[in-house]
């Protein structure tokens, strides 16, 4: 374990791939309130939104060697969140009476069509759709994180709304 302090996000990425400790506990520090009201405000569930990020960070150490320091950790880790979601959901849709349970089945295939959707978009378009729609990130702090001008921004997402309308 490395006694240094990650300035960066790739930095830190780099560090957690060489199982940096204290780059997994500084990544930790910084996601998890975020990600756990990520998970509870779907799943409305203390022990559930917990043991969801449990998973992602289990995941997220055990993968650690396969992460692209160019890549957004806060976009990886969310994603992980979302799937593990939805796998919870799947899980209480098996509990649940036929009323509720056709419910959530529904509310689930909607999400499933729609994450379908979102990974048929070509990547750029995506990443820029997911930390928009999905993380709240405005077009002016995705073109400084992606590197781009605000109004190639906007014409990703313009395009991927088109895109995913045609689809759903």
């Amino acid at each position: 374990m490395t006694q240094t302090l990650h300035t960066t996000q790739s930095e830190l990425i780099r560090a957690l791939r060489e199982s940096d400790l204290q780059a997994f506990r500084a990544v930790y520090d910084q996601y998890y309130e975020s990600l756990y009201r990520f998970a509870f405000s779907r799943l409305r569930s203390p022990d559930s939104a917990r043991d969801v990020l449990q998973d992602v960070f289990l995941r997220l150490w055990q993968q650690r060697h396969r992460l692209n320091p160019e890549k957004s950790m806060k976009a990886y880790l969310f994603q992980i969140a979302y799937h593990r979601i939805v796998d919870r959901l799947r899980e209480i849709s098996k509990i649940k009476t036929d009323k509720a349970e056709h419910t959530i089945n529904k509310s689930i295939d909607s999400h499933i069509d729609m994450q379908q959707a979102i990974e048929k978009l070509p990547e750029k378009m995506k990443i820029t759709f997911i930390m928009n729609r999905y993380y709240g990130f405005k077009y002016r702090e995705i073109a400084e994180m992606l590197k781009i001008s605000e109004k190639t921004v906007e014409k990703r997402m313009s395009k991927a709304l088109k895109k995913l309308r045609d689809s759903l």
